[in-house]
């Protein structure tokens, strides 16, 4: 029993390690910042190991800080209550740390950015697609 129990730990710590190593490059593109009153601070994009793009991701502020917010859609349940429920997600934590972690660094960078420019909105269309980066990896692709 003991053994067994061993070799399920050791199993599952092995998962675990190939899930971290195997997790997509992503990067993260801030579309546009958002100056209002409202919670939401920008909108965001992503892309996944140059293989998909997630668009419409925002940086919503509350009282315990900022967040990434999935792409989601709303509706009404059986009691008339709207209930929000995401498009796109990530399927594992480390996927999801990564993808928050990538989002809200282009967020402060963008922002570090706009109070030194002056700038008010990255949503430009010359800004998108990426096509391939200097150093030979691929940015956003075409949205379809």
């Amino acid at each position: 029993m003991a053994q067994t129990y061993r070799n399920n730990n050791q199993r599952n710590n092995q998962n675990q390690q190939t899930r971290k190593q195997n997790a997509p490059a992503i990067r993260a593109k801030i579309d546009r910042l958002v100056d209002g009153d409202g919670n939401t601070r920008a909108y965001a994009g992503i892309n996944v190991a140059g293989a998909v793009a997630i668009h419409g991701i925002r940086v919503m502020d509350s009282r315990k800080g900022l967040f990434v917010s999935m792409p989601n859609r709303s509706y009404k349940d059986s009691n008339g209550n709207t209930q929000y429920s995401d498009i796109a997600h990530a399927v594992t934590k480390e996927v999801r740390e990564a993808i928050n972690k990538q989002v809200l660094d282009a967020y402060n960078q963008a922002l570090e950015e706009s109070q030194n420019d002056g700038f008010t909105d990255l949503d430009d269309d010359e800004d998108l697609p990426f096509d391939e980066d200097e150093d030979g990896s691929m940015g956003f692709a075409p949205s379809m």
